[in-house]
C-alpha cells in the first residue's frame, strides 16, 4: 500500500513541481532574450524613443499560473523631430495578464491590462503636423499581420487609474485638458467591436483663441458601445458639464447611410445651473452669482441622414421663475421665463419652425416680454410680437 501511494506521489507531484519550477525559472533566463524581443518590436513599429525601467520588466507564469504576466515600470515614448524631445506618453505602471493557451486558438483571451497614472501630451505644431504620427508605416511589416476574420479577442478587463491627457494644437489655438481620468470595461475585438465600459473625469479643461468654454468639468459616462454592423449603441450616459447634468442614450448605425436615434435630457438642474455654462471670460465669480429658478431641457435626433435628407429633430429650453443677480450689477433680473423650441419633424430643413414662448424679464422698472414664431430654410416666415421698456442708465461700470 505505501508502494502504491509512493509511486502515486511521484506521478502527480514531480510534473507539479517540474512545472512550477519552469514557471519561476524561464522568465528569469530568458529575460534578457525577452527584453531584446520587445525592444527590436518597439523599434520597428514605433518612430519614437520608447524607454522604461530595465530592472521593474518582470515576466511572470507563476503569478497566476496558467496565466503570463507583464509588468513594466516608468514606461514613456519620447518624440523625435519636429517634437524633438518631448514626453508624448508616460506611463508610472503597465501590467497584461494574458491566458497562455488562447494564443494556440483563434480566440486570445487578455485577462486584464491595467495602466497607473498615464500621461498623454497629444500636441499639434503650427504646420499642423500631430505628435502621435510615430507608427512606422512598412508594407512587408503589415503583410506579416493575420488578416483572418475568425480572429477574436476578448479583454475580461482593462483600466486606467488618476490619467492625464493634455491636447494642444498650435495650428488653431486650441487646448484642452483632462484630469483625473478613471476609466473602466471589458470587450471582444473580433469581426465586430462589443465595449462596456465606465468613465469618470474629475475635470476638464478647453479653451479657443485664449477663450475659456469648459473649466472643472465634471464627467460620468456609462457606455455600452456595439460596432458590429457599424451600430453604435449608447447606453446610460450621465454627464456633468460644468454644473449642468445630462444624460444621454441612443444608437447611431453608419452604412452607405447614417440612421440615427438619439435622446438628450438635462435632469436635477438649476437655472444657475444652465448659466454655468457661459464662458468664464463672460462672466467671472461663478460662486457668488444668485440665481434660482427651475431649467428643463431636452434634444433628440432621429431619422436618416443623407447628402439630400436629414433626420427629424427637437430641441426644448424651457426656464421659469428664473431670477439672476450678478455681482458687477446693481439690480436683479429677475420674472425670466421662456419657452423655446426648435422643431423639424420631416428632416426637410425647410420645415423647421422656431417657437419661442412666454418670453419675459424684468430688471428694476425695465422689461421686456412677447413671442417669436419663425419657419422655413431658404425663406422665412416670421410672425413676433415684442414689448420693451428700457431705460438703463451706466456710469462707470454701474448700470442703473
Amino acid at each position: 500500500m505505501k508502494k502504491i501511494f509512493k509511486i502515486l506521489s511521484f506521478t502527480i507531484l514531480t510534473p507539479l513541481v517540474l512545472l512550477v519550477a519552469a514557471a519561476i525559472i524561464i522568465p528569469v533566463f530568458f529575460k534578457t532574450d525577452i527584453k531584446k524581443v520587445l525592444d527590436d518590436t518597439l523599434q520597428n513599429y514605433i518612430n519614437a524613443n520608447v524607454n522604461y525601467d530595465e530592472e521593474s520588466l518582470s515576466i511572470s507564469l507563476f503569478k497566476d499560473f496558467p496565466n503570463a504576466q507583464l509588468s513594466i515600470e516608468d514606461l514613456s515614448i519620447v518624440n523625435q523631430t519636429p517634437f524633438q524631445g518631448d514626453t508624448f506618453i508616460s506611463i508610472k505602471e503597465f501590467n497584461v495578464s494574458l491566458d497562455i493557451k488562447s494564443l494556440m486558438t483563434d480566440n486570445m483571451q487578455i485577462n486584464g491590462i491595467y495602466l497607473n497614472e498615464p500621461r498623454v501630451f497629444a500636441k499639434v505644431n503650427k504646420e499642423g503636423t500631430p505628435n502621435w504620427d510615430i507608427v512606422v508605416s512598412d508594407s512587408t511589416t503589415l503583410d506579416t499581420v493575420s488578416t483572418s476574420s475568425n480572429l477574436e479577442t476578448k479583454i475580461d478587463h482593462w483600466e486606467i487609474i488618476n490619467g492625464h491627457i493634455q491636447y494642444e494644437d498650435k495650428s488653431s489655438n486650441i487646448v484642452a485638458i483632462i484630469q483625473k481620468l478613471n476609466h473602466n470595461g471589458t470587450g471582444i475585438f473580433g469581426e465586430g467591436i462589443n465595449l462596456k465600459t465606465n468613465t469618470t473625469i474629475e475635470k476638464t479643461y478647453t479653451s479657443l483663441d485664449g477663450i475659456t468654454y469648459l473649466n472643472d468639468v465634471l464627467l460620468e459616462a456609462n457606455n455600452n458601445i456595439d460596432i458590429k454592423g457599424n451600430t453604435y449603441t449608447l447606453g446610460e450616459n450621465n454627464i456633468k458639464l460644468n454644473d449642468l447634468n445630462l444624460f444621454i442614450k441612443g444608437n447611431t448605425t453608419l452604412d452607405d447611410d447614417i440612421k440615427m436615434d438619439l435622446e438628450l435630457k438635462a435632469e436635477k438642474n438649476t437655472f444657475k445651473s444652465l448659466i454655468s455654462l457661459v464662458p468664464t471670460i463672460f462672466l467671472e465669480d461663478y460662486d457668488e452669482i444668485e440665481a434660482n429658478g427651475e431649467f428643463n431641457l431636452s434634444a433628440f435626433l432621429k431619422g436618416t441622414y443623407t447628402d439630400t435628407q436629414y433626420p427629424a429633430f427637437s430641441f426644448l429650453l424651457d426656464v421659469a421663475n428664473g431670477n439672476l443677480k450678478l455681482p458687477e450689477l446693481p439690480k436683479k433680473v429677475s420674472d425670466i421665463n421662456f419657452e423655446l423650441r426648435v422643431e423639424n419633424k420631416d428632416g426637410i430643413l425647410d420645415n423647421t419652425s422656431i417657437n419661442l414662448k412666454n418670453m419675459n424679464l424684468q430688471m428694476g422698472d425695465n422689461f421686456v416680454n412677447g413671442r417669436l414664431f419663425a419657419k422655413g430654410g431658404q425663406s422665412y416666415f416670421i410672425d413676433t410680437d415684442i414689448e420693451a421698456n428700457n431705460n438703463i442708465d451706466i456710469k462707470g461700470n454701474t448700470y442703473t
